[in-house]
């Protein structure tokens, strides 16, 4: 079986954002998000969260810098997909801005220009 070690997550909303934290807790997956959204204020909200889990116990301080660390930010397809071993999808629930999304990935897993 294949280990995955790089993650990307397309969306840093609630449900990305959130799934960005799980896979980088487990020590060994770097997770990308891409994100329209303000990268800023992805980052803020995974800064609080894991605060919130020091301070409720589900992680130790020592843990919460590295756990960061591991999570990566990106605009941009190219830079996220290239060693990504799995890809989440994870925006807003709007067929037009999914069809969209995942037109761009397909061009790009094929080598064609956006």
């Amino acid at each position: 079986m294949m280990e995955i070690r790089n993650v990307t997550i397309v969306g840093a909303g609630t449900m990305g954002h959130s799934l960005a934290l799980a896979f980088a807790r487990q020590g060994t997956v770097s997770g990308s998000l891409i994100s329209g959204m303000s990268l800023v204020q992805a980052r803020k909200m995974i800064a609080s969260n894991l605060q919130t889990m020091v301070e409720t116990g589900w992680l130790d301080k020592d843990q919460q810098a590295p756990m960061l660390d591991r999570i990566q930010t990106t605009t941009r397809i190219e830079d996220a997909g290239r060693h990504a071993a799995l890809v989440i999808e994870a925006i807003s629930e709007d067929e037009t801005a999914k069809k969209e999304l995942f037109v761009r990935w397909i061009r790009y897993a094929h080598g064609k220009p956006f």
